[in-house]
This record gives structure tokens, sequence and C-alpha cells, in this order.
């Protein structure tokens, strides 16, 4: 039984490797947890650069309207503009298309789950597109359907469950009551 299990779950992941990507599956709460930052902006710019070995990257430019969570020893003010940093994109004909991150288009407006890189000084989407929410109205969108993506999930019990993207959409009432558990628990445990 042990061997099929083993059997199966590698199969599971050579198959994510070749067909597409597999991201661990992760709740909001945990990706707020995770994140130094956790804000609302609109993308200004878009600007992609050739690094190392001729790979493409974005520089996305956000400028912050609301900060719900926030550092600190490096704090983040309204009105900051700040860049984050991903690979992929397309310069002089090379492109790159990287399965997970998020799609940012010029002018929208985001919720934002970020941490700041202290080694490039550049920020990037905790859990790669399930940080990453499209702002329409009083609704956040998160949208992981693109690309093939799977996702795994590990059980408490152990048992692991793999699904497809989807579209997710909740106010931005429950996103915010979601962020005061999240900080409420936090607080509990330095209590503690």
């Amino acid at each position: 039984m042990k061997q099929y299990v083993c059997c199966l779950f590698l199969g599971l992941i050579m198959s994510g490797t070749v067909f597409g990507t597999t991201l661990l599956k992760e709740d909001d709460e945990s990706i707020l947890q995770r994140a130094q930052f956790v804000i609302t902006g609109v993308v200004e710019r878009i600007d992609t650069m050739l690094e190392k070995k001729n790979m493409p990257f974005e520089y996305i430019s956000i400028k912050i309207a609301k900060i719900y969570k926030n550092s600190e020893t490096n704090p983040l003010l309204q009105g900051d503009k700040i860049v984050i940093r991903q690979i992929g994109g397309t310069v002089n004909g090379v492109t790159v298309d990287v399965a997970g991150l998020t799609n940012f288009v010029k002018d929208s407006q985001m919720f934002l789950s970020i941490s700041k890189d202290e080694e490039t000084g550049y920020f990037y989407v905790v859990a790669s597109v399930q940080g990453a929410y499209y702002m329409v109205d009083n609704s956040l969108i998160n949208d992981t359907r693109a690309n093939g993506l799977t996702f795994a999930k590990v059980s408490n019990s152990g048992q692991m469950a793999v699904s497809s993207g989807e579209v997710k959409e909740m106010t931005l009432q429950k996103m915010e009551d979601k962020i005061k558990k999240v900080a409420a628990r936090n607080a509990e445990m330095v209590e503690e």
C-alpha cells in the first residue's frame, strides 16, 4: 500500500511538472498571516527588462491607496509607490510566461498580500497568484484558472487533494473581516 501511495504521489508531482504547474493551495488567512504588508493600490506602470542570462523580469509600479497590514520596522505610507518584481514578460522578442504569477494590468485596482525581498529591495506577491485580487467596485476577484495551474492541499490527516484553479469572489468587507481575525489571533499569540 505504501508503494502505491508513493507512486501515486510521484505521479501527481511528475504530471504537474510535465503538463503544468502545481502550487500549494493556501487559504486567505494563511496568506494574510505570511504577508508583511496587505494593501490596496493602483497599477501605475509595468516595465519589462532583460536581466541575467537574457531573462525578462516585470517591474510593476503600484501606488498604495490603503494599508491593512504594515511593518513596524519599515512601514509603508498611503500614497507611497512600491515596485513588485516578478519573472516574466516580453522584451526584444523574448517571452517568458510563468504559471502561477499575477497578471498585472495597467490602471487596475488591486488588493495585494505582499512581502519585501530584503536582498533586492523589491516586493513580491505572497503565495503567487493566490495573494492578488482585482478590485471591481466593492468586490475582490481572484482568478487562478490560467496556465493550467493545479493546486495541492494536504489535510491534517495527511491526505492530499489536487484541484484545478478557480474564480474566487468576495466583498472587500469580508476580506477586511479576515484581516481582523488574523490580527486578533496574532495578538492572542503575543499575549501567551
